[in-house]
This record gives structure tokens, C-alpha cells and sequence, in this order.
């Protein structure tokens, strides 16, 4: 079982705990003066539950997706340098071109023959 789904249990269990609380708190208070009281104690802690509840699968999706698109992004340069290091090889002079062509590209220091953004 996953850390994430230990966390999403354990949120869950805690949740229904405090919602059999509730119900006992209403039973047990139902005819206190101060019986409201009781009952808004016990509700807090399960509004904070449910939003951790909440709050845990939606950063979760957040965070699946971010992964997926950093994924997508790394493949993307991969093919890229890879195109590169074929079109140099077979090229050799195609950087100096490419740096005629779009200086925008290339950042004064690279254009000046230093180390790039890597």
C-alpha cells in the first residue's frame, strides 16, 4: 500500500471516528442546555478532515500531472539533442549556421564560443 493511500485510510478511519462521535454527542446531549456546544466541538475536527481528505487527492492530481508534463518535456529535448547530434555529425558546421540564422537562440556567451545553458 502506497504512503498516499496509508495517508487517504487513515484520514477516512479518523473521519468516521469522529463522526461516530458526533452521533454519540447528540444522543448523549440531546437534551443538555449547552447541547449545541458539544455538538460544534466535535464538528470541527471533522470539517479539518474532510479537507485534508479533499485537499490530499486534489494536490495528488496535481502533482501527477505536473510529473507527467516534466516527462513529456524531458522526451522532447531528448529528440532534440538527439536530432542535433545527428545533424552535427553529419553537418559539422550547422551550429555556426543556425547561429547566423537565429542569433536570438543563443546567449552572448554561448554565440562567443563559451559553455552554453548546461
Amino acid at each position: 500500500m502506497s504512503a498516499e493511500t496509508q495517508r487517504f485510510v487513515l484520514a477516512l478511519a479518523s473521519l468516521v471516528t469522529m463522526l461516530v462521535a458526533f452521533l454519540v454527542a447528540v444522543l448523549v446531549f440531546r437534551h443538555s442546555p449547552k447541547a449545541g456546544e458539544t455538538i460544534v466541538a466535535v464538528l470541527g475536527p471533522v470539517g479539518t478532515l474532510a479537507g485534508l481528505v479533499v485537499g490530499e487527492r486534489v494536490g495528488s492530481a496535481g502533482r501527477e500531472r505536473a510529473e507527467t508534463r516534466a516527462d513529456n518535456a524531458q522526451q522532447r529535448a531528448d529528440v532534440a539533442e538527439e536530432k542535433l547530434t545527428v545533424a552535427t555529425a553529419a553537418e559539422p558546421d550547422v551550429l555556426e549556421k543556425a547561429r547566423r540564422l537565429r542569433p536570438d537562440l543563443f546567449t552572448p556567451q554561448t554565440a562567443k564560443g563559451g559553455e552554453g545553458s548546461r
